[in-house]
């Protein structure tokens, strides 16, 4: 039975893949991106740095896998692309600004 007042935290799971030497610094100082928003480089459309499946992370040059537990009530502060409004159907996402570290949930090395 919950505690009085103690409130369970809802949140979303994304997934990050990188390379092992930037897990460092993202342990650090949070996930940040090349770019922010819903406009990368004047495309109209976001640069996609998130998954929301766990098998999207691990691309080319990539033998580490960051899982962020983003809160429901901050994800459209942190967050692109939540609904199927994108052509990536909300299976991606990229960054209206730096996750904190507080939101990294697990750094795995998959090589």
């Amino acid at each position: 039975m919950p505690v009085c007042g103690a409130a369970m935290a809802e949140f979303t799971t994304w997934y990050h893949g990188t390379r092992r030497e930037l897990t460092v610094g993202i342990a650090m100082r949070g996930l940040r991106a090349k770019a922010y928003g819903c406009d990368y480089q004047g495309s109209g459309v976001p640069y996609h740095v998130l998954a929301r499946g766990r098998h999207q992370a691990p691309l080319v040059d990539v033998n580490a896998v960051i899982t962020l537990h983003v809160p429901y009530d901050e994800a459209h502060e942190y967050l692109t692309c939540l609904d199927c409004s994108c052509w990536c159907q909300g299976l991606m996402s990229d960054l209206m600004r730096a996750l904190p570290v507080s939101m990294i949930h697990a750094i795995e090395d998959v090589s």
